[in-house]
């Protein structure tokens, strides 16, 4: 397993097996917690007045995740670890992508550092123990973009995932699209020059929104109704989303 996490500036890299030289970091055993599992629904149960049992809620949703790695390292110098520790602190206060691999590719959760690295150094200065905490308030897992020209009027796309995912529209020498799935629709009217809309924002950066009826698209194969106004191309891409 390797795990990078990665900002504007900087990559830092944390691997599994400590004879991995290109790592700057390797995980210590047992070193993470909340990573293969999935955080607890945020809703309790309310309970049914004079009657056994408790009421449905309206919906299920889950917390945010919280991801701990314990690492340790070995340099080569007592300045070399100096720099690492500047590289771990940087972390703090900025955006976050924490990228995972293993066997079954790469996926990627988003946060921030939550918590101080702790570093704790050896006696020799060139080996220290240290906690990474990252905070994520969106709990899902995401893959790499898989995007699909539509055709025919239609789009058919897949969530390889186990989550619903948020898909984003681009099209380009079109002045309005509509996009229909499952009885929910969201429609669009601008110029002919490019735009993309995300339905998790939708705030297109061209254009009207004048129907918002937003829909993610569930685990499996979506076939998606597409009408266009244009001669031009329209794509939907998304990530897919694991818990």
């Amino acid at each position: 397993m390797r795990i990078q996490l990665i900002t504007g500036q900087d990559t830092l890299t944390l691997t599994d097996n400590r004879l991995d030289q290109r790592a700057d970091a390797w995980i210590r055993q047992d070193g993470i917690d909340g990573l293969t599992g999935t955080p607890k629904p945020r809703e309790t149960a309310q309970a049914i007045p004079q009657q056994d049992g408790s009421y449905w809620p309206a919906r299920l949703t889950s917390e945010s995740r919280t991801l701990t790695i314990r690492c340790a390292t070995a340099q080569r110098s007592s300045l070399s670890l100096a720099r690492l520790v500047d590289r771990i602190n940087a972390l703090a206060c900025q955006p976050l992508t924490v990228r995972v691999e293993d066997a079954m590719g790469w996926r990627e959760l988003t946060g921030w550092l939550a918590d101080d690295p702790g570093s704790t150094l050896l006696v020799s200065l060139q080996s220290m123990t240290f906690s990474l905490v990252v905070y994520c308030p969106d709990p899902l897992k995401y893959g790499p973009r898989v995007q699909v020209e539509a055709s025919h009027g239609v789009a058919q796309v897949e969530n390889a995932g186990s989550a619903p995912t948020w898909p984003t529209v681009s099209a380009e020498g079109i002045t309005g699209w509509t996009l229909s799935l499952a009885g929910r629709k969201v429609s669009w009217s601008g110029s002919t020059a490019p735009m993309d809309l995300a339905f998790a924002s939708m705030n297109p950066s061209q254009g009207l929104v004048t129907y918002d009826d937003a829909f993610p698209l569930p685990p499996g194969i979506s076939n998606i109704s597409v009408q266009t106004q244009g001669a031009g191309q329209l794509t939907v891409s998304l990530r897919p989303a694991w818990r």
